[in-house]
């Protein structure tokens, strides 16, 4: 066997932490969170509450009823925005947009990625050689939304990738070899929404959501499939992944 089996193998890890900038996020104000959205109104009110700018008065939904003052009274503030706001990060720098403040914060991110590379090349002959290398690369990866890094903000993600290559280089004559070559990849992954695995529509009151289906990882078979995605105008939202 001496100088016509050879093999190499070798392993890698790569991990990586840190954390990058999100700055001037548009976040509700202490008073929009309660109701209070008379900074809408800069035309000023009568004495009667009503704006002076008609396109700046506050309606009750699906009425022609003015809101005094644009005062929303707490028991008409929707329960399922309730558990919204309670998850809608604070902040306290004032922004150019009424009913704005502007969060700023360290997304945190981690991961990590092992690789595995054997290989063996073996001399049959003076005429044939082979030779056979697989490749294996696995890991997992954490993320968070521009909005929160709480759980209900939080993605994981994985893959594995594997590789194959086999050769066989046969010489005919001096003038003439045929080289011979297979090789196979796949790779699968997955990318989980924010908040999978930890909250779901109806922990926010939201109903008629189907679940996910029960075989999509970190849902608790399908029961927990992750923070629904809410767009709020002029500010910054819940988005999905």
């Amino acid at each position: 066997m001496k100088n016509r089996l050879f093999f190499f193998t070798d392993y890698q890890r790569v991990s990586s932490n840190g954390s990058s900038p999100v700055t001037s996020v548009p976040v509700p104000n202490a008073a929009f969170r309660s109701g209070d959205l008379s900074a809408l109104c800069t035309a000023g009110f009568d004495a009667a509450g009503s704006c002076l700018n008609a396109n700046q008065q506050i309606r009750f939904p699906g009425t022609t009823t003015l809101v005094p003052f644009n005062r929303v009274p707490a028991a008409q503030i929707s329960p399922i925005s309730q558990k919204f706001l309670a998850l809608w990060p604070t902040a306290t720098t004032p922004g150019s947009v009424p009913g704005t403040n502007l969060l700023s914060f360290n997304k945190p991110f981690n991961g990590t990625i092992s690789r595995i590379n054997p290989r063996i090349d073996y001399t049959l002959s003076k005429s044939d050689r082979i030779f056979g290398v697989y490749h294996r690369q696995w890991g997992q990866a954490v993320s968070f939304s521009n909005l929160t890094i709480g759980p209900e903000g939080e993605s994981l993600s994985r893959s594995k990738a594997n590789a194959l290559a086999i050769g066989w280089t046969h010489v005919f004559t001096s003038t003439m070899l045929n080289d011979f070559r297979f090789g196979y990849m796949h790779r699968i992954g997955d990318r989980g929404n924010f908040g999978q695995g930890f909250t779901s529509p109806s922990d926010f009151g939201i109903q008629g959501v189907p679940d996910c289906l029960s075989s999509v990882p970190d849902t608790a078979e399908g029961k927990k499939c992750g923070t629904p995605g809410v767009s709020v105008s002029g500010f910054q939202g819940f988005s999905t992944g």
